[in-house]
């Protein structure tokens, strides 16, 4: 008879094996998908990298957008979503002490309007110095810049009050709440860093690093606006829907312009190739 572990033993390595074949058979279902597109293109081999981020981001834009207008329509109908944002608040001013609210404070300020354009400056220079092109300016400077602005008009259209300044920590914010700034920005950023990353980076290791750096970011940013009573926790988790979807929208517009140069670039190198005969 088998012993119950080696029963497990063969299950998990069952359950593997089926995973992995699942995962191959994506795998081919997406190279089918899109080798139209690639033969269009003039891509082959690891150029369809490229159409893989465009397909990733096209679904994490789509998902974005809808999760944000879940959020929003949860705060406007005071749904299932909005009713987690007192006891959350609740929660977080329980917990609070003067040394933890000091740490947070200085960490919330790294994403305010004072600290943050020193952030993204020391960026766009070591980017910029990095890959030696004015592309890492235009994904992050028109990025973020685009998304402030979305990020106001949405403020204003919803108008939302924040928690009452009784339970926040100073220094306090009176611009509407909905959606969280901070969280955008950072969202957006850790997205866009990720993503120039993966351009300017050849090691697996340095771009692990940073995928797990930016997704702190963007995550421990959001959680301290909630922390410190600046915003509702629905605020932040349109923050965060939206900041994913705008930052992927960036990625499919820069992506697809360098898939037109390098559609143009082997046209002409094409056209200049010599007839035999």
């Amino acid at each position: 008879m088998t012993p119950p572990t080696e029963q497990r033993r063969t299950r998990v390595a069952e359950e593997a094996s089926r995973v992995a074949g699942g995962v191959r058979t994506l795998g081919e279902a997406l190279a089918r998908l899109l080798q139209p597109a690639a033969h269009r293109f003039g891509l082959v081999g690891a150029d369809i990298v490229p159409l893989l981020v465009l397909l990733v981001c096209a679904v994490v834009l789509f998902v974005g957008l809808a999760g944000g207008a879940e959020v929003y329509e949860g705060v406007r109908e005071r749904g299932d979503l909005a009713r987690f944002d007192q006891p959350v608040l609740d929660w977080a001013v329980s917990h609070r002490s003067g040394g933890l609210d000091s740490a947070i404070t200085a960490f919330t300020h790294l994403g305010g309007p004072v600290y943050f354009p020193i952030i993204l400056v020391l960026l766009l220079a070591v980017f910029t110095w990095l890959r030696r092109t004015a592309s890492p300016f235009l994904v992050l400077a028109l990025g973020l810049g685009s998304a402030l602005a979305f990020t106001a008009a949405g403020k204003d259209i919803t108008a939302r009050s924040r928690p009452p300044r009784a339970l926040a920590v100073p220094p306090y914010e009176s611009s509407p709440s909905f959606p969280s700034g901070h969280t955008v920005t950072a969202t957006v950023t850790a997205v866009l860093v990720a993503y120039l990353v993966f351009l300017a980076a050849r090691s697996r290791r340095v771009r692990t690093v940073a995928v797990v750096l930016c997704s702190l970011w963007a995550l421990l940013m959001g959680l301290s606006r909630v922390f410190l009573g600046h915003h509702w926790l629905t605020d932040v988790m349109a923050g965060w829907c939206l900041g994913l979807a705008w930052g992927a929208l960036v990625i499919v517009v820069n992506t697809a312009r360098l898939l037109l140069r390098t559609r143009h670039r082997r046209l002409d190198d094409a056209g200049d190739t010599p007839v035999a005969g």
